[in-house]
């Protein structure tokens, strides 16, 4: 079977591949034999004689007579010609499913075990794909949480490409509801003071939450831009110089507000070590002319006040007598 519709199955397109090998293989009648759905034709059984405990063989291939009876061949012939259909029709569709395959895909699955396996052939390709599903689906997540509408020339292309990701993480056995493409479609819109506005009005609005809604309110809020911005219908909308301007200044606005932090006003406390700093500055003696005043700090911390040419207080020696000179004396 040809099909040059059908790109061949390589290291990136399964999921396309797996759509369209499903509907040819459909289409042919071949997809029965790869879902086990077509099962081989009874073989019917042989006669066995009355009065005896004869065992029949149970390893007798479906392809040769259990037994010489007339009646029993002409059933077998019958059925032998319906079971070399069954045969040729699982080659034909092992043989549909390794030729929508890459060249160095096909030798892979060359062995003379898938040539009349189908079955096996589709399982052993979907495992050997379910070991990058995992990978593949986080990848599409992160396609799907990045996307923004500025990087789209329309309304309708945005709601495309969300529709294509979540159709291909169903594939990946990952499906995404419809609230959340909603969701995402919403949180991928600018984030200017009149799209702020837009959002707020769909919020608001319980019964068009569905993507298909939000895109026909989408499309009259771009006419209505481009009306007000002037911005021709074949021009992307945030290719404009203006609505460009526009969404950047709004957004280094919205930045430098959201860097602004307003911080409670504490005393600084004083570290041990400025403390001891500052007691050992006020034991240095400090002498200070002002209105006609001196003063002075001693080593203690008092402070002293003295007029100007008084001379400071002497302090008493204290003379210590020893006993051996008196007695001398």
């Amino acid at each position: 079977m040809s099909a040059p519709s059908i790109k061949p199955l390589n290291e990136t397109n399964y999921e396309e591949w797996a759509l369209a090998a499903m509907a040819c293989l459909q289409n042919t009648g071949y997809w029965g034999y790869v879902e086990g759905i077509e099962l081989p034709p009874l073989k019917p059984f042989a006669p066995v004689a009355t009065g005896t405990n004869t065992k029949l063989p149970t390893t007798v291939p479906p392809n040769q007579p259990e037994s010489n009876d007339p009646t029993y061949l002409s059933q077998f012939y019958r059925y032998y010609e319906r079971y070399q259909q069954y045969t040729s029709n699982l080659v034909k569709a092992s043989g549909a499913i390794r030729t929508l395959l890459d060249p160095a895909l096909q030798r892979k699955y060359a062995d003379t075990a898938y040539t009349t396996d189908p079955k096996r052939v589709w399982e052993d390709i979907k495992k050997e794909r379910e070991r990058v599903f995992a990978i593949d689906g986080r990848q599409l997540r992160e396609r799907l949480t990045s996307i923004r509408y500025v990087d789209f020339s329309s309304g309708m292309k945005y709601f495309t490409e969300i529709r294509h990701i979540a159709e291909q993480l169903k594939i990946c056995d990952d499906v995404v509801s419809e609230s959340m493409q909603a969701f995402h479609m919403m949180r991928g819109f600018p984030k200017t003071a009149e799209w702020t506005a837009f959002k707020n009005t769909l919020n608001m609005t319980k019964n068009d939450t569905k993507p298909d809604d939000i895109l026909k309110h989408l499309e009259v809020f771009e006419s209505t831009l481009r009306e007000e911005h002037g911005v021709p219908q074949d021009v992307a909308l945030f290719e404009n110089e203006a609505i460009s301007m526009i969404t950047t200044e709004t957004e280094d606005r919205s930045r430098r507000t959201s860097r602004i932090r307003i911080e409670p006003i504490t005393r600084r406390r004083k570290s041990p070590a400025m403390v001891a700093e500052r007691r050992d500055t006020r034991r240095i003696s400090v002498v200070a002319e002002s209105s006609g005043t001196r003063r002075m700090t001693p080593a203690d911390g008092t402070m002293q006040v003295q007029r100007k040419n008084q001379l400071p207080t002497l302090q008493p020696r204290k003379l210590r007598i020893c006993s051996s000179s008196l007695e001398k004396e």
